[in-house]
């Protein structure tokens, strides 16, 4: 009836006229190219409050109206719907995400990065099916490696954080700190790698797992001794350039492997794990240099009353540069096309030449004489 809608699902129904000679193997495997599901952009709204809970379902506006024209490929706004939906996802409430971080990490997915054929694109997109037979923690793995990206818990609310360079919001010296630091230089041999190659979803192979062009660094690879690959799978990227940045960009940033652990005192209450601090320490030759906190704890203890812990790696902006001349051009072997058994090839210099033809009852008939050279096929019998 008119209230069967399917209403929050996506439906295909294909209509196929049986023919013994055309589907010859039986049905053939159908795929289509889907543009997803709407979802919520909070950086549409014009009111104060980003979203108003009392409305419902995501992809509105407080006022009840779509927050966009058409649909949308941004990974962080694809992140925010899939933690919110309830039916799929996660099924948190809008109350315990970071908005403000949301709307920080669209705005690093949409910005224009140059091509080396001219032109720009979006720095990062999420083009992919999130596979319900996985893990909710599998498909936000998934997001997350289209931009390259973090989520993480802080003051009680979910933070999204795109790939990009933050300039350091803090300031560490031996004033603050209230312990002595403990510094790794070099990180296990298993964790190092110096090229990153994978597969993606190619949009140029018509949707087809490909292999991205790998990307290597020569100078890594003399300082490791041989060159050592990451095996790194983008099953939510279809564009090989924007696959070969992310690649790279994961190299550089693993090359950053001096961390530090240290104990300050409240001032470090002012940033959060993704944050990047800068710490000037006379004894380590450290004059603001910049480090990116991954983990922080708050402890207690007679001594020193209340600290924060921190874990921090080291960080450069020169890791997050991609140029145009990375770029290694995407080939493919090509198409192999196959006999279909049923197409004779066409015959050629065909020629008809009148004449006539007398019966024995002595009438005459007109007709040709047809000639013509036979094709090379070895398939063409008669």
């Amino acid at each position: 009836t008119s209230n069967h809608k399917i209403s929050g699902n996506a439906a295909l129904v294909v209509r196929l006229e049986y023919d013994a000679e055309i589907f010859t193997s039986g049905l053939p495997n159908i795929s289509v190219i889907v543009k997803g599901k709407r979802v919520y952009d909070p950086r549409q709204d014009s009111t104060s409050t980003y979203y108003d809970a009392s409305v419902g379902g995501s992809g509105h506006r407080p006022d009840g109206t779509w927050s966009q024209l058409g649909y949308l490929t941004n990974p962080a706004l694809i992140l925010l719907d899939y933690l919110r939906d309830d039916k799929y996802g996660l099924g948190e409430d809008i109350d315990n995400i970071d908005l403000q971080s949301v709307v920080d990490a669209a705005d690093v997915c949409d910005e224009d990065v140059s091509l080396d054929g001219g032109g720009t694109q979006d720095r990062y997109t999420c083009d992919g099916v999130l596979d319900t037979a996985n893990t909710i923690k599998a498909n936000i793995e998934n997001i997350l490696s289209s931009m390259i990206g973090t989520l993480t818990m802080s003051a009680g609310k979910y933070v999204i954080n795109a790939h990009e360079y933050r300039s350091p919001s803090l300031d560490i010296d031996e004033d603050d700190i209230i312990a002595p630091l403990e510094v790794t230089t070099k990180q296990s041999r298993r964790n190092i790698y110096n090229a990153v190659k994978g597969s993606f979803v190619s949009e140029e192979e018509n949707y087809v797992i490909s292999d991205y062009p790998s990307q290597e660094s020569s100078t890594y690879a003399t300082e490791d001794g041989e060159t050592i690959y990451l095996d790194m799978p983008l099953p939510m990227t279809t564009n090989n350039i924007r696959a070969q940045r992310i690649a790279r960009l994961t190299m550089l940033k693993s090359r950053l492997q001096t961390t530090v652990k240290l104990v300050t005192n409240l001032k470090g209450l002012k940033v959060r794990v993704g944050d990047n601090i800068r710490l000037s320490n006379t004894r380590l030759g450290y004059t603001n240099k910049v480090f990116e906190v991954i983990n922080y704890n708050f402890v207690v203890n007679t001594e020193n009353g209340l600290s924060i812990e921190f874990d921090l790696i080291e960080n450069d902006s020169a890791a997050y540069t991609w140029n145009t001349s990375d770029e290694i051009d995407f080939t493919t072997g090509g198409t192999v096309t196959l006999y279909d058994g049923k197409t004779a090839q066409p015959v050629t210099n065909l020629s008809a030449t009148p004449t006539t033809d007398t019966h024995d009852d002595g009438t005459v008939t007109g007709s040709f004489v047809i000639d013509w050279d036979d094709p090379t096929d070895a398939f063409t019998d008669r």
